[in-house]
């Protein structure tokens, strides 16, 4: 996009400069048709380039063909080729973001997956993987396979380590439960001593 820029304002500089030396070409305040000063020299180079088509003051200029000629010319490259040039270079960065937002998507699942693996008290992380780096050794032979379905595949791990939370969180909770309902059963039991 910076070279864009660049190359656009020297176009627009270039095209200004162009309408400047013909305007000042002419004798006549009347006949200068890109402004009074380099200011509105400017302006008028822009709003040209922009779209905006009007020819006030062409034909009473000292040399109106090569007027026509560099406002037909301008025309031509800022309107059709810049304006081009700027939609191709939109669309590569709007292409190169949808490629990697599926990337991004699951970065980011991982960095919050890792972010919350202090709510699993330790020795359940020791019990459940004995292994630290199992599942990374598990994605490695999955992307190692030179098979079409990889992604799928991948996809297939994440679910089976989905069903695997899910079971330890039914463990945990029915685990939690009977915890519970000991702590319950003890604490009556020294109420119904303590009151005898």
């Amino acid at each position: 996009m910076k070279v864009f820029l660049l190359i656009f304002l020297t176009v627009l500089v270039a095209f200004n400069e162009a309408f400047t030396r013909l305007a000042e070409a002419s004798e006549d305040e009347a006949k200068i048709f890109n402004g009074k000063n380099w200011a509105q020299g400017y302006a008028f180079t822009f709003a040209l380039a922009v779209g905006d088509t009007r020819t006030d003051g062409y034909d009473d200029s000292t040399s109106p063909a090569v007027v026509w000629f560099i406002f037909c010319f301008e025309l031509l490259i800022m309107n059709v080729v810049m304006l081009n040039l700027l939609v191709a270079i939109v669309s590569k960065s709007f292409e190169d973001i949808n490629e990697c937002s599926e990337q991004t998507m699951y970065q980011e699942r991982a960095s919050i997956i890792s972010e919350n693996s202090y709510l699993i008290p330790w020795y359940r992380k020791k019990q459940l993987c004995l292994d630290k780096n199992e599942y990374l050794v598990i994605s490695r032979e999955v992307l190692d396979e030179d098979n079409d379905n990889a992604v799928e595949a991948v996809q297939n791990k994440i679910n089976e380590i989905d069903a695997s939370l899910t079971q330890f969180k039914t463990e945990y909770r029915e685990n939690h439960d009977e915890f519970n309902e000991r702590i319950s059963n003890q604490i009556s039991e020294i109420l119904k001593f303590v009151q005898k």
